[in-house]
């Protein structure tokens, strides 16, 4: 085995047993006091509509996606947003 081969077994070996003794952050102290809420996808709908040279609308919908909501209860300003949609879901 060469020297190029053992440096990096042993940088990841180090990594590996520096990581186990870590402490473990706590769910709530990764919330910061901010409530999590998910969508309910069964009950849901994502879609759009798009004017269409001013004649008509064309009307979509994404099979695919979730979302979640941050939500700060003394701090709106804290809430978040986040929606992840798979492009190719897409039914116009």
């Amino acid at each position: 085995m060469s020297s190029r081969t053992i440096l990096p077994i042993t940088l990841l070996a180090l990594l590996l047993v520096a990581s186990a003794f870590a402490p473990k952050p706590n769910p709530d102290d990764l919330l910061d006091g901010r409530e999590l809420f998910g969508i309910d996808a069964a009950h849901s709908e994502l879609s759009f509509r798009i004017g269409f040279l001013g004649i008509n609308n064309v009307r979509g919908t994404f099979a695919k996606y979730s979302a979640a909501i941050l939500y700060d209860d003394n701090d709106v300003s804290r809430t978040s947003l986040t929606l992840v949609i798979d492009a190719a879901s897409i039914s116009t």
